[in-house]
Order: structure tokens, then sequence, then C-alpha cells
């Protein structure tokens, strides 16, 4: 499947939407972004994890599965927010695995070219581009911190195990509310000790038991 590039796997999910102007639009979008951000990180990007580039336009399409439903967009809606919500996934779909090594944040990297490179979609001039969420009803560029919950004590569980909530838990929770529902598959990377494990559990707990069965399976470095 990699050696037959991006397009059929393109081409299938578009057949998937309903709307026959949507599936223009979105193929236009498709033949706008993902050429140039493709090249751009074969060379120019280091990633925590390697991925497939496959895996990066499998990543886009499910974010756009999850964001282009009612109400962000609707019938009547102008063409711009295709392409908003279309940014947002394509920054996250590739360039989620950025991160900061000792000598280079590839987060910055990232943005400063992206920033550079793609002007139809002004993102505010501080910080990444992974500083910010589209609000739902205004479609502009909202910080995470915007959406961050009051921390609250609870006596019942261990301190260890309590989160106080930061722009990177809410956005990490913010993901995970999207694909859950939608079965799709998420893995958390980073180094030990970020909390990967208390916000899987604190999502896993939050499941229906009506619904949905948890089992875990433990990995480790030798494993």
């Amino acid at each position: 499947p990699q050696d037959l590039g991006w397009n059929p796997y393109v081409l299938s999910w578009t057949d998937t939407r309903e709307s026959e102007s949507e599936k223009n639009i979105l193929m236009g979008l498709f033949d706008k972004y993902v050429p140039t951000v493709l090249e751009a990180n074969r060379t120019r990007f280091k990633k925590i994890t390697p991925i497939p580039e496959i895996c990066h336009i499998q990543m886009l399409c499910s974010l756009l599965e999850c964001l282009l439903v009612p109400p962000n967009i609707t019938k009547e809606c102008p063409k711009d927010w295709y392409e908003i919500y279309f940014v947002f996934a394509c920054i996250w779909a590739f360039g989620s695995a950025t991160f900061q090594d000792q000598l280079v944040d590839w987060r910055t990297e990232f943005t400063k070219w992206w920033t550079n490179e793609f002007k139809a979609v002004k993102f505010p001039a501080t910080g990444h581009v992974f500083n910010y969420y589209i609000h739902p009803e205004t479609k502009n560029f909202m910080p995470w911190t915007d959406m961050l919950e009051p921390f609250e004590l609870d006596p019942e569980v261990p301190l260890q195990s309590q989160i106080v909530n930061t722009a990177e838990t809410t956005r990490v929770r913010y993901f995970m509310n999207l694909f859950v529902p939608r079965k799709k598959p998420i893995m958390l990377i980073g180094n030990a000790g970020s909390g990967k494990t208390i916000l899987i559990n604190d999502k896993l707990s939050s499941l229906p038991t009506e619904t949905f069965v948890i089992t875990s399976v433990p990995f480790n470095f030798y494993t």
C-alpha cells in the first residue's frame, strides 16, 4: 500500500462522504496541502517515533471524519469552514509527532514552516500552531487554556493519580473525546512520568460500562 501513494486511500475515504460538493472541496484541499506537507515532512522535521506516510494520511482522514460533522459543518456553510478544519486536522496529523529534543524544538520549526508556507488560514501570532483549537461557533483559533477545567481535589483518589489540568492534558482529552466514540485508535507517546497512563485511565474510567469493556495489556521496555 505504501508504494501506491496516498491518492487511492484519500479517494476511497472521500467516496464515503455523502455530498458531491463536499467531495470536490475536500479533494481540492488534499491537493493543495498534502503534497507540500509530505515533502517537508520527509526532509525538515524530526519526529519522536517513525511514522509511515500512509499513517499520516489515515490520521488526517480520521480527524476530518471526526471534525466534519454538524454543528461544525452544515450543508449551507461557506467553503472557508472546510479549509479551517482541514488545516487544523492537517497540522495535527503531520505535526503532532514533532517534539523538543536537546538542540531543537521541532514544534517551533514546524510552526515557522507552516505559517510561512500557507497563508490562507491565519493563526494567532504567538506560540505554536498546536496551542490552538477551533471555537465551534466563531471558527476562530482559541488557546487550549480557554478550555481548562478548575482543579478539584478528590480525597478518595490518591494524589499521584489526580490530574491538574494544563493546555497539554486538555488537548489530549479533546482528541480522545473525538476518537473513542468513533472507534478510532489512539497512541500516546512521551517520556516516563509525562502522564500518559493517568490520562488514559481517566478516560477509560469515564466510559459507560454498559457499552464498553476495558482490558489492560501491560508492556515494558523489554516487550
